[in-house]
């Protein structure tokens, strides 16, 4: 679930009962490529997760999987998020010319 979204970052977190895991995090720009190996993003004992250095306005799609003993669990369903516009692209939506 979301915890918390700005102009470049965002904060996710989830719950899971199993406390000796790791979670894997995904993040893609498309809804249906975001489980391949090169969108891994972190890996983090935690049960949440804060991406940095995104763009504004920006659509983003997360899915997060337990992995144990190299087991992995399934996939969450994704989540589908935007970034907040920043200040100028906040005025321009706003008052056009």
């Amino acid at each position: 679930q979301i915890r918390h979204i700005d102009i470049n970052h965002v904060s996710l977190q989830w719950d899971y009962e199993d406390q000796d895991v790791f979670f894997e995090i995904y993040k893609s720009l498309k809804e249906k490529s975001h489980t391949k190996e090169a969108n891994l993003i972190g890996v983090t004992k935690n049960k949440y997760f804060t991406d940095s250095n995104l763009k504004s306005s920006t659509k983003y799609y997360y899915k997060v999987r337990a992995v144990k003993n190299n087991l992995k669990s399934p996939f969450t369903p994704v989540l589908c998020l935007k970034t907040l516009p920043d200040r100028e692209e906040f005025s321009k939506e706003l008052f056009a010319l």
